[in-house]
């Protein structure tokens, strides 16, 4: 505004944190200013009034040597000290995943890859969704620890979040690959082992000075669930409660397929008391017989959600972690640290998350997830309100050509990413990923086309192989197509038989909880019949 001027700060106060930037426009009575640090000696205020809360100033002891210019409030005093902003103060530790075992559903989309790096949303992977959020939620510093199947998410995050352009503006993110020490010969055997290798080191990895040597609090989290969030009501309900771990909850309802451990998979259910909110009881994977003990039993149970489930997203006290971490076997967050803390008595309170949250650890939970995506109305989107961010997803700029439609083409209710090319042909609920190319005359029902990296050259189409992408005069219906599949012409992939599993003999295409899947780099010839 035209009222903002200039006001400073003694440097020799805040040694550490030289700069603050206070952030705020004709703010009211007893309104905080949101700080940042950077690097110099300008403190921006906007039309300051009496009692103003400047917020996040760790450092800042000498409240008296701010002045404030601004011609309304000549003496602005009665300044509040807050703590150090959260996102500098809290370090965001993202597991990357481990490998689907065999004969799991999500087998087939994770043998070249881990599960975070797999395609979502046409244009994004799963890894983008929790690294989106942990930006939205201005933390500074996040690593993402990885080991199984690693290069695809590696080379992902490196491109889409590169370290040395967010760390000017204050985010920070960085692979940790899972590794061999002369302490430790072995691969991480846990989530909790994987944080374990690294936890040691995590102060000393930091882009330059202007962080503090160590964190109050670490946010672990999944790599792989699907949904928005702010993380700062979480820390500091964290915070305020004095807890030494807070669990992440989210209701979930009775036919819910992880809960009912489909494919192998599950959740970890607990009971919140009402009162206090601290988590009385948990239990990872509980059997059938175990449900009736948690069902209606916590607090944020909804009618048509009876269950209350972990979604995997903790937040511990810096010391609280350590100490944890020291006992070598807990390996694992669910299965092992979170009993352990609770049956030694520590504080371990529960935060109810009341939005979209899907845990899609399940081929079926991740199809239907990605179909949602181009319903109207949809519990979780890839659109931004145009004056509101809090909902952004980013991921890797590639510099693709826009979609070209060639002809009378049909499209219902389905999105297109960058750079396809679709030629006569019906597209009806479905995800046509990056660079996907459709021939003339060609049905695709209900179905998720990962793409290609880079549009199909003409030398390829030349050559008399099959190009990547699907072939001319093909009926395509429940399936998802990993990527760089190449289809022939007149494939009909339909599963009339309504097999539920299955697969071929030369590992081109398998069928898990009756949808098919056509693997990575697959070649279907002409008039194939699935």
């Amino acid at each position: 505004p035209a009222s903002t001027k200039l006001a400073y700060v003694n440097s020799k106060m805040v040694p550490s944190f030289p700069r603050f930037t206070a952030r705020g426009a004709r703010l009211g009575e007893n309104k905080v200013v949101s700080t940042s640090v950077a690097r110099s000696e300008e403190v921006r205020v906007a039309s300051l009034s009496e009692n103003v809360i400047l917020s996040d100033a760790k450092t800042f002891h000498s409240v008296s040597n701010l002045v404030s210019i601004s011609p309304k409030t000549p003496n602005a005093k009665n300044i509040i000290e807050e703590p150090l902003h959260l996102g500098d103060t809290v370090q965001a530790l993202v597991l990357g995943g481990g490998a689907a075992p065999r004969g799991h559903s999500m087998e087939p989309l994770t043998r070249r890859r881990a599960k975070p790096a797999i395609p979502f949303g046409g244009r994004y992977r799963l890894i983008d969704i929790p690294l989106s959020n942990i930006i939205r939620s201005g933390l500074n510093r996040a690593f993402v620890i990885t080991q199984y199947n690693s290069h695809s998410l590696n080379e992902h995050i490196t491109k889409a979040f590169p370290t040395s352009a967010l760390a000017r503006n204050g985010p920070f993110i960085e692979v940790l690959a899972t590794h061999q020490t002369n302490e430790s010969k072995e691969w991480a055997k846990g989530s909790a082992d994987a944080v374990r290798q690294w936890l040691s080191q995590l102060i000393y990895l930091s882009p330059d000075d202007s962080y503090p040597a160590d964190s109050e609090d670490y946010l672990v989290l999944s790599g792989e669930h699907v949904y928005h969030m702010d993380y700062s009501p979480l820390i500091r309900q964290h915070r305020a409660s004095g807890a030494d771990v807070t669990v992440s909850c989210a209701p979930v309802g009775r036919h819910t397929p992880a809960l009912a451990q489909v494919d192998g998979a599950g959740l970890g259910l607990v009971v919140i008391d009402p009162n206090n909110k601290d988590i009385l009881h948990f239990r990872e994977k509980p059997i059938s017989v175990e449900l009736p003990l948690f069902e209606n039993m916590s607090l944020g149970a909804e009618p048509d959600k009876p269950f209350v489930a972990s979604m995997g997203l903790y937040v511990f006290k810096a010391d609280v972690l350590k100490d944890l971490l020291k006992n070598t076997a807990l390996l694992d967050f669910g299965r092992d640290v979170l009993p352990y803390a609770i049956d030694t008595g520590m504080k371990v309170k529960g935060y109810v998350f009341d939005g979209y949250w899907e845990d899609v650890s399940t081929l079926r939970k991740f199809y239907e997830a990605n179909l949602a995506l181009a319903r109207p109305g949809a519990d979780f989107h890839l659109y931004s309100n145009a004056n509101d961010s809090s909902d952004s997803n980013f991921t890797q700029s590639r510099m693709l050509p826009p979609t070209k439609l060639s002809g009378l083409c049909n499209i219902e209710g389905s999105l297109l990413a960058d750079g396809c090319w679709v030629d006569n042909s019906t597209i009806r609920n479905s995800v046509l990923g990056m660079c996907t190319r459709i021939n003339k005359g060609c049905l695709i029902e209900d179905s998720i086309i990962m793409g290609s990296e880079t549009p199909g050259t003409a030398i390829e189409r030349s050559s008399g192989e099959i190009p990547a992408g699907i072939g001319a005069n093909c009926h395509i219906r429940n399936a998802v197509i990993d990527k760089h599949a190449r289809i022939g012409e007149g494939v009909k992939i339909l599963n009339k038989n309504g097999i539920v599993e299955g697969g071929s003999h030369d590992n081109r295409f398998c069928i898990r909880s009756g949808l098919v899947v056509v693997l990575k780099n697959a070649v279907l010839p002409k008039n194939m019949v699935i």
